[in-house]
C-alpha cells in the first residue's frame, strides 16, 4: 500500500495491528506525495519484489494535476484503487453522516473536525480506531451508495466519491486469514 497521506498511512499501521496482520503480508510505505507519485512508487516497490503482488494506491482528488492520468496508470499497472474524491476525509465523514452533495476537501476537514473529537486536518490528522471499527458497516454502505451514484451518473470518479472501503475490507479479510491459518 502507498499512501498519499499521514491519516491514511497512521489508520492503515493500526488497522494491520488490530487485525494482526503480518508485515510480510501488508506493508504501509507511507506518504509518498501527489496521485502521479503514488503510482510511481507503487510500481517501483513491486518490481523490487520481482513478483506479482497485489499492490493498493491511496490518494486524493483535492486539486492534484494528472488526476485521471495517475487512475489511468494505475490501473494500466494493475494497481488496486483506495482512491478519494475530493479526499480522504469524505470517507471518514462516512463514518458518521450521509454525505452525498459535492463538497470541498477544506469543508470535509472542517465537517469531520466537528464529528470526530479530536481529529484536525493540521494539528492532529487521525481518527479513532474504535469509531472506524463500530462504523464501518455503515461507512461501508454509504460508501457503496455513493459509488454507485456515480456510476448512474457515468462518473466513476466524481465527488463524492471514496473507495478506501475497499481496501479496508481486503485488509479484514488479510487478517481473517491470518487468524484462520495461524
Amino acid at each position: 500500500m502507498v499512501c498519499e497521506g499521514k491519516t491514511e498511512e497512521t489508520l492503515l499501521k493500526e488497522l494491520r495491528g488490530h487485525w494482526h496482520i503480518p508485515s510480510v503480508t501488508v506493508k504501509v510505505m507511507g506518504q509518498a506525495g501527489v496521485p502521479a507519485t503514488v503510482v510511481d512508487c507503487a510500481v517501483k516497490e513491486r518490481k523490487k519484489l520481482g513478483k506479482p503482488v497485489e499492490t493498493w494506491v491511496v490518494f486524493d482528488r483535492d486539486e492534484h494535476p494528472k488526476w485521471e492520468d495517475s487512475i489511468n496508470r494505475a490501473h494500466a499497472q494493475t494497481l488496486m484503487l483506495a482512491i478519494s474524491n475530493p479526499c480522504f476525509e469524505l470517507w471518514a465523514i462516512l463514518l458518521h453522516q450521509e454525505q452525498t452533495a459535492h463538497i470541498g476537501r477544506h469543508n470535509a476537514q472542517h465537517i469531520l473536525a466537528a464529528n470526530h473529537p479530536p481529529y484536525h486536518h493540521d494539528t492532529r490528522p487521525y481518527l479513532k480506531l474504535e469509531t472506524v471499527l463500530a462504523n464501518f458497516g455503515d461507512v461501508t454502505q454509504r460508501a457503496q451508495r455513493l459509488l454507485k451514484c456515480a456510476e448512474e451518473k457515468d462518473d466513476l470518479y466524481g465527488n463524492p466519491t471514496t473507495r478506501f472501503h475497499d481496501l479496508v475490507l481486503r485488509l479484514q479479510a488479510l487478517g481473517l486469514e491470518a487468524t484462520t491459518y495461524s
